[in-house]
């Protein structure tokens, strides 16, 4: 028989029934388990604590459920959008390869995590060692990224990358990374590859690395698109000029008055967009172009030098 007692609560014979949810209370999880099940996935205590707590203070099984959690915690942030992240440049010590890497998250906050950099930097050396896709090197830190969108729950991805290779006799590889949060990681990110007619002894691959970092500054700041006005196919010099011309038409001008102008207008395009014809920023060298520094430094050096290649990466 039940009655209730003084307090309202069921008592069968004087004995006080307890409710499945207290039956089932927890038991108490040591503070040392907290600790080293955060200690190794790098989450959050109240994450440790749940998943000591499912798994009734086992950690095998509770390392399983955060993995688990972690898991579907990645699926669904796969489609969020990631207008944040990290760039990272670096060139390998025997100064064959280098590497630019750009990972992208949701938020800044994120971006600057120890967790976040941690993945970018192991991500960027897996690029120094071997060629890579973005899918490939997505899939080969994948559970690296997996942990860390479990714990930060924020979207993760490696947006884009590039490897270069270069023989150090003939050919110098410079980097220069703008608002850097740590060394060789920030903001935006260059890679420069600079290329010599002649083999380059010591002094002059130092005089070519300085160099190169210049150039690679000038591209930070002015984004060029190719390196000189011979990489623009003739077809889409055209596009632009007749693009341009269509548009100043249907404003209003008259034809060869529009034909001129969009002329004009596509070979100040060609200029912002190449590399050697844009206005060289670093001014104390005492040339216009980033052409005219090439060739004054062709000169010192008695030895053809030229921009091989290069590629700019920005959040």
């Amino acid at each position: 028989m039940l009655r209730r007692g003084r307090f309202g609560e069921w008592r069968a014979f004087g004995r006080r029934w307890t409710s499945t949810s207290e039956a089932a209370a927890p038991r108490k999880v040591p503070i040392e388990l907290i600790k080293q099940l955060r200690s190794e996935s790098g989450c959050t205590v109240i994450h440790a604590k749940l998943a000591l707590t499912e798994s009734d203070g086992d950690l095998c099984k509770a390392r399983e459920v955060l993995r688990e959690k972690f898991q579907a915690q990645f699926t669904k942030r796969q489609n969020s959008a990631s207008s944040e992240g990290m760039v990272m440049a670096k060139i390998s010590q025997d100064m064959r390869k280098a590497a630019l890497l750009k990972l992208s998250c949701e938020t800044d906050f994120v971006a600057r995590t120890d967790k976040f950099l941690g993945i970018i930097k192991s991500a960027c050396d897996r690029v120094l060692e071997k060629p890579y896709s973005p899918e490939e090197l997505g899939a080969a830190c994948h559970e690296e990224i997996r942990d860390a969108v479990g714990t930060l729950g924020e979207a993760i991805r490696v947006d884009d990358l590039l490897r270069i290779e270069a023989e150090p006799s003939s050919s110098v590889l410079s980097s220069y990374v703008h608002n850097t949060v740590q060394p060789g990681i920030g903001r935006i990110g260059v890679v420069v590859a600079l290329d010599s007619s002649k083999v380059v002894d010591d002094a002059k691959r130092e005089r070519l690395k300085e160099f190169g970092k210049h150039v690679a500054m000038q591209i930070a700041a002015m984004s060029p698109t190719y390196v000189s006005a011979d990489d623009i196919s003739a077809e889409t010099k055209r596009a632009h000029t007749e693009e341009r011309t269509l548009f100043l038409r249907e404003s209003g001008r008259e034809k060869k008055e529009a034909e001129a102008e969009a002329l004009r207008d596509t070979l100040n395009w060609i200029e912002d967009s190449t590399l050697l014809e844009q206005q060289f920023i670093m001014e104390d060298q005492g040339h216009d172009k980033v052409k005219g520094a090439i060739d004054a430094l062709t000169n010192e050096l008695e030895s053809v030098i030229r921009v091989k290649e290069f590629r700019r990466f920005a959040i």
